[in-house]
C-alpha cells in the first residue's frame, strides 16, 4: 500500500471511530423539554424543581430573588415539524417549535423557535434559531409582569422507551 493511501486509511478509520463513539442523538426524532419561568426580584420562595438549574444561579439570572415556575411541558419533534407549544395563558405568547435536523459535525441539535405575542393589527412575531450541545439548555428571555419571563428549553435525543419489569 501506498504511504498515502495508508494515510487515508488511517485517518478514515480514525473517523469512522470518532463517529461510532458520538452517540446517534437525533436522526429524524428530538426529545425537548419545555419550562416556562417567571423570575422576579419580589420577596418570595423558588420552586425547588428549578434550584436544580445551576444557570439560574449565574448572571444575568443570579439577580433575580424569586423564580416561579408557571409551566413544564415534554414534546417529541419529528424533523422540519411544528408542534405547538403550551404555553400559560398568562404569558401572552403562542409558540412552535421545529426540529431542524442534527449538526453531527458540530455535535448538535438545530432548532427554531416561533413565538407569537398579541393579535391583529398588535401581533407580532418573533423567529429565534438555535442549537443545543449535550446538556446545555436555550434560554429565551422577555419582559413579564415585573420580571422576566424564561423559557428554558432542554432537548436531546428522542427518549428511550423503558422496559418494564
Amino acid at each position: 500500500m501506498h504511504s498515502a493511501t495508508a494515510s487515508l486509511v488511517a485517518a478514515l478509520a480514525a473517523a469512522a471511530l470518532a463517529l461510532a463513539a458520538y452517540p446517534a442523538v437525533a436522526g429524524e426524532k428530538a426529545a425537548c423539554t419545555v419550562l416556562t419561568i417567571h423570575a422576579t426580584n419580589k420577596d418570595g420562595t423558588t420552586d425547588p424543581r428549578l434550584k436544580q438549574i445551576p444557570e439560574l444561579k449565574k448572571p444575568p439570572f443570579n439577580m433575580y430573588k424569586t423564580f416561579r415556575l408557571l409551566s413544564e411541558k415534554s414534546y417529541t419533534l419529528k424533523k422540519d415539524v411544528s408542534v405547538t407549544l403550551s404555553l400559560p395563558a398568562s404569558s401572552g405568547l403562542q409558540g412552535k417549535l421545529v426540529f431542524k435536523g442534527e449538526n453531527k459535525a458540530l455535535k448538535e441539535l438545530n432548532f427554531k423557535l416561533y413565538l407569537i405575542k398579541g393579535s391583529g393589527k398588535k401581533k407580532k412575531e418573533e423567529e429565534t434559531s438555535f442549537a443545543v450541545r449535550g446538556k446545555a439548555p436555550f434560554f429565551y428571555v422577555r419582559p413579564f409582569k415585573g420580571g422576566q419571563l424564561i423559557l428554558h428549553i432542554m432537548c436531546g435525543g428522542p427518549a428511550k422507551k423503558s422496559k418494564s419489569k
